[in-house]
């Protein structure tokens, strides 16, 4: 038994608009496509130096922002204590009050109402 013959594949040949030019007519073509490259990265490096610096503005602004937000986060924590504390100093204030106003009836000769 003999060894199957290996095939090869068809060679690819570009045959491309590139292949029927000159060689000097390629040569523009490639280098007025390359500047067209240069320019249009230019302009990009550019619009991502704005967006940067854009960017840096809004991230000091922000970090103004959430300052103030922390601060006021601590004011309210601050007035949940405060209102924890004053909810039974209230009902104490109420029971003296009621107690003032029992024992000034009471000294007064009045009989409560």
């Amino acid at each position: 038994m003999t060894a199957p013959i290996p095939i090869k594949p068809p060679a690819r040949v570009y045959k491309g608009p590139e292949r029927r030019q000159e060689f000097d007519e390629w040569r523009v073509a490639v280098d007025q496509r390359l500047d067209d490259g240069a320019s249009t990265m230019k302009g990009l490096r550019e619009d991502l130096a704005q967006n940067t610096a854009a960017t840096l503005q809004v991230q000091t602004d922000t970090s103004e922002l959430v300052s103030l937000i922390k601060s006021f986060k601590g004011l309210f924590k601050l007035l949940d204590i405060l209102g924890r504390i004053m909810k039974p100093i209230g009902y104490i204030a109420m029971a003296c009050g009621s107690l003032w106003g029992l024992v000034t009836v009471v000294k007064g000769g009045g009989s409560p109402k």
